[in-house]
């Protein structure tokens, strides 16, 4: 498979930009230590209904606190993505996020088939994830035979491998994109932005 063009964008705004007034149903909405951090609050500021699915319950009641359900608007689900159809949501959406989960998933299918009669006809799904031949990782391989990644990862996903599997739930991929993610400010991460950004 020959590989597309990656545009090298800042993830967080990319995704907002997407969201902004539409009705998101957002997968793995637990996150962050206070409102500030947590991506499922700024989700909320600018999408025009946003539902969240998690299994994590203790994640799930904090983020529920900072953002309590309002009607129809803002609504939660506890449980597994591989089991949406038990969960009986009964709306489609404008938007399925699915935010950096999918490499945690013991069968990333059965979310996939799972979000397929959540969707508008015009709907899109975001994912993302890490790219398993990034150029970062590709290089602590080569040169130090260290494979960066979290423990609680059971999957990587390349290019050519996601389409695959996007495509047996005709999820059809329209964009690809890499890019950087927000870190605590520190003189570390400015420098490496300074210097990333640009030779990206």
């Amino acid at each position: 498979m020959k590989l597309p063009k990656f545009k090298y964008v800042y993830a967080d705004d990319f995704v907002l930009h997407r969201m902004r007034g539409k009705s998101v149903l957002h997968l793995g909405c637990a996150g962050g230590e206070k409102p500030s951090s947590c991506y499922h609050i700024e989700i909320s500021e600018i999408a025009n209904t946003i539902w969240g699915i998690d299994i994590n319950s203790a994640g799930l009641n904090k983020v529920k606190e900072w953002l309590p359900e309002d009607s129809n608007r803002v609504k939660y689900f506890h449980g597994n993505v591989e089991n949406i159809h038990e969960l009986n949501i009964n709306r489609k959406f404008e938007v399925i996020f699915i935010g950096s989960i999918i490499e945690h998933l013991s069968n990333p299918g059965l979310m996939l088939s799972g979000i397929a009669d959540l969707l508008t006809s015009d709907g899109i799904v975001i994912i993302v994830t890490p790219h398993s031949f990034g150029l970062l990782q590709f290089l602590r391989v080569l040169l130090f035979r260290n494979e960066s990644v979290i423990t609680e990862h059971t999957c990587w996903f390349s290019v050519s491998v996601l389409t695959e599997l996007c495509s047996r739930y005709n999820l059809i991929p329209i964009e690809w994109h890499t890019g950087y993610v927000y870190r605590s400010p520190s003189l570390k991460v400015s420098f490496t932005r300074a210097i990333g950004v640009p030779f990206f």
